[in-house]
């Protein structure tokens, strides 16, 4: 089993999406934060979809429980979701059940070995990869580039070493032994990793405000 998974197994979907909401406020957290979820979900699907076609395929590498999913899969032709957590995609898979083109696996952990070569138009990975130890964020973008088509392109975010809303997170890991715990990035580490890939023209794009977007072309 995935060194990862455990951590997720363990929570509720509540819990799971309260991680993503980290940075509210205590009093708006308790009170909104599964209306604020479900907003965070809409904004960062129509950002998305400026980038894609609606005959695409896409996959969304650590879906979770659907978040960006249930608002993306309207505007494409396929929409695959990948998480390490059996329990994430079971709340994935309850929340996106109206959208007939969205299909969920859960992958190993350490690899897209469920995908072809060449099978995706479009890959994106939110609030992910910074749980991962680098040098599995790394073979995961690898793996990215080989599910790509060529031509495809790759939406990646990393947390901002440099945004001062991570500074409490680097106190924290000197004490954090959970193999989830997050992983801080700069821009210039973010983007040699794509350019080690084998990926071009890579730019930062306006998503979130505190985290490193960073889209992707492959190139053949």
């Amino acid at each position: 089993m995935s060194q990862y998974r455990g951590d997720w197994e363990s929570q509720s979907e509540d819990e799971a999406k309260r991680k993503v909401l980290f940075r509210l406020k205590s009093k708006v957290f308790k009170e909104r934060f599964k209306e604020e979820f479900e907003e965070t979900g809409k904004k960062d699907a129509g950002i998305i979809s400026r980038y894609i076609s609606t005959n695409a395929v896409v996959l969304d590498l650590g879906c979770g429980v659907g978040r960006v999913i249930k608002y993306l899969a309207p505007h494409v032709k396929e929409l695959h979701g990948v998480d390490v957590s059996e329990k994430m995609i079971h709340y994935a898979k309850d929340n996106c059940r109206e959208h007939k083109n969205a299909y969920f696996q859960v992958n190993n952990g350490r690899d897209l070995s469920l995908y072809r070569d060449s099978m995706f138009d479009f890959v994106y990975s939110l609030l992910m990869l910074q749980h991962l130890k680098k040098e599995d964020a790394f073979k995961y973008i690898n793996e990215v580039y080989r599910v790509l088509k060529n031509g495809g392109r790759g939406l990646f975010q990393f947390p901002d070493k440099h945004a001062s809303i991570y500074w409490i997170c680097s106190l924290y890991n000197l004490i954090d032994r959970k193999p989830s715990k997050m992983r801080l990035y700069t821009e210039w580490e973010a983007k040699k990793a794509l350019r080690e890939s084998g990926f071009v023209d890579i730019k930062r794009v306006p998503l979130t405000q505190n985290e490193i977007n960073l889209l992707a072309e492959k190139r053949v």
